[in-house]
């Protein structure tokens, strides 16, 4: 586990800059090239005019050599042999900047110019006078070797041109290259910086949902910026007080339970006395009112019941315990249990069941069956039917109730779940305590599952039951 010494918005700020540094310096490394690239261009087009004006200064001397050669064979003055004689000398300057080109057949024509040129000037030193078809034959071979000259330098441009297109289509090799690597590190860096900026926070929502739904004494330790793990820390604070809290609610409905239970158990045995006629004969009225209060005491026991199964079930009921039970077996038990307010409205209950062996907790799933039934069986009319409808579909069990009552209408759909929300009660009844839907929901959350009102084309209400079978949500 790592722990960063940094807050969340300076890991932030640091990882947009990482990750936009890699293009960046990708693009610098491409301008450097470039530049580069320029540069030598510049230099190749520099060296390509400075031989083309060499040759040109080379042939331009060579033909002033010649004509004063000329000269002087016909008229035999001394100053045109001087002339000659500088006009020599002055194709040296160009014949060294035409050396630089590294083409062989450039440096072989350029030393046989060298040595044609001396021989001339070889010539114009001895006492004796050269034959005209002599110096003819070696400006001619000059000529020819400075035709040859021009088609070397233009090999040798080309080859400039050539390598300087290599150099260019090789540097947008690499700029590819490096380009898609660094969009490839700049994603990877992005990758790895969001798992370990959001990676925590992911961990802490889950754990918090887990939290919402009842589950206490977490591990909140989590990897990352050092205000994740302050949040962390400030979970973990909460987490305890809310256990703490929960444990001293456990500790006041026990309390409560026995303070409201023991009274209603005295007033339950005195009127079932009344009753019995035990302290004497009652009339017609007093038995009415002796049948009142033994109702209403009756509901009033089920109703703190109900009340306290309910805290109990959400403040303590985190312990799940999954294990196979028979689904068949649990619903006859059921339907045996309510079989008196079965019978006394004339219903009948319709199986379909396509599994049996089930994995879930089978109490909490008994619990749940019983307020959905028992609201089947109070909304039913008389005549009617349940349908019970089990399935088991991709590693979950589905359960549905459905019943052909008047249904739940779309104003009420939202809130019957809601603790102590009561809808319109059936005719001759009275309200109940709101607490069955709520708990039923609960008991599926713990579960990892829910229980929902799903739509319905005919009458009645369709309620369905689901949780997975390995007791986790997906």
């Amino acid at each position: 586990m790592f722990r960063l010494p940094v807050s969340f918005r300076s890991l932030l700020v640091g990882a947009l800059l990482l990750v936009t540094l890699l293009p960046s310096l990708a693009l610098v490394r491409m301008w450097w090239r470039l530049d580069q690239l320029a540069q030598e261009a510049e230099t190749r087009m520099s060296n390509v005019d400075r031989w083309q004006e060499a040759l040109r200064a080379l042939s331009d001397r060579e033909e002033h050599l010649e004509r004063s050669m000329r000269q002087w064979l016909l008229l035999k003055d001394p100053a045109l042999l001087q002339l000659a004689r500088g006009f020599a000398e002055e194709t040296q300057g160009p014949a060294a900047t035409m050396a630089q080109i590294a083409e062989p057949a450039m440096v072989r024509l350029l030393q046989d110019d060298r040595r044609r040129v001396q021989q001339l000037m070889l010539w114009t030193a001895g006492e004796s006078v050269p034959r005209s078809e002599q110096v003819v034959a070696q400006f001619d071979a000059l000529a020819s070797d400075h035709a040859q000259m021009e088609g070397a330098l233009r090999r040798q441009v080309l080859l400039e041109r050539r390598q300087w297109a290599d150099s260019l289509r090789q540097q947008r090799v690499d700029a590819n290259r490096m380009a898609l690597l660094s969009v490839l590190l700049a994603v990877f860096l992005a990758l790895l910086l969001g798992y370990v900026l959001f990676a925590p926070l992911g961990k802490l929502r889950a754990r918090i949902g887990r939290l919402s739904l009842g589950v206490r004494g977490q591990s909140w330790q989590v990897a990352g910026p050092s205000d994740v793990r302050d949040l962390a820390d400030a979970l973990a604070r909460l987490d305890q007080r809310l256990e703490q809290l929960e444990s001293e609610k456990a500790s006041f409905f026990r309390q409560v339970s026995h303070e409201l239970k023991t009274p209603l158990a005295a007033i339950s045995e005195a009127s079932a006395l009344l009753a019995d006629e035990v302290a004497g004969t009652l009339n017609q009225g007093q038995r009415e009112i002796v049948a009142i209060q033994q109702s209403n005491v009756t509901t009033l026991r089920s109703r703190v019941e109900t009340l306290l199964k309910h805290d109990v079930a959400r403040w303590l009921g985190q312990q799940v315990e999954f294990k196979p039970f028979s689904l068949t077996a649990l619903l006859a038990r059921r339907e045996h249990d309510w079989l008196a307010l079965i019978e006394r409205r004339q219903l009948h209950i319709e199986r379909t069941l396509e599994i049996d062996q089930v994995v879930g907790d089978e109490h909490k799933v008994q619990t749940i069956l019983d307020n959905l039934l028992i609201n089947a069986i109070r909304f039913s009319p008389m005549g009617g039917e349940i349908a019970l409808h089990a399935r088991r579909e991709d590693g979950r069990i589905f359960i549905q109730v459905v019943d052909q009552g008047p249904g739940v209408s779309p104003a009420e759909a939202g809130r019957i779940f809601d603790p102590f929300y009561t809808g319109k009660p059936p005719e001759g009844e009275s309200a109940g305590s709101g607490i069955g839907l709520t708990m039923a929901r609960t008991f599926a959350q713990l579960m990892g599952g829910d229980v929902a009102l799903t739509a319905r084309t005919g009458p009645g209400a369709c309620f369905e039951l689901w949780w997975p079978e390995s007791g986790k949500t997906s």
